[in-house]
């Protein structure tokens, strides 16, 4: 299997599979960013799979990089915004099913920035 840096892929990692990123490739590995714990990891290139169509979501959150990317974590960003930790958990961790404007709202002030930011929208193609 050939893998590219930027390509969406599934980790298998304890407790299960999980989303992530190629950041780099080697010929034995890669070192990939694992949304659901928000860090960069080195895996064998045998535990790694392409992206499924039933894994892909169109809205998707991208709150576990931005905390990655501040140096932050979640009890901080609880603390600051007054959100639960369950809630920044399950954004951090792909389990929210929605996400509520004052939610938005309040991570793009903490954060400085766009909701873009915060999620991604991926359109569906037109076939």
């Amino acid at each position: 299997m050939q893998f590219e840096e930027g390509q969406e892929v599934m980790i298998d990692y304890v407790p299960g599979m999980m989303k992530a990123t190629i950041k780099t490739v080697r010929d034995d590995a890669c070192r990939v960013f694992v949304h659901r714990i928000g860090k960069e990891m080195l895996f064998d290139i045998n535990h790694i799979y392409p992206v499924e169509p039933d894994f892909e979501n169109m809205i998707e959150s991208k709150l576990g990089e931005l905390i990655h990317n501040r140096r932050t974590n979640i009890k901080e960003v609880h603390e600051a915004t007054g959100l639960s930790r369950t809630t920044i958990s399950n954004l951090v961790n792909g389990y929210a099913s929605g996400i509520r404007f004052e939610t938005l709202t309040k991570l793009s002030n903490h954060f400085n920035c766009e909701i873009t930011d915060i999620i991604n929208y991926e359109k569906e193609e037109e076939v």
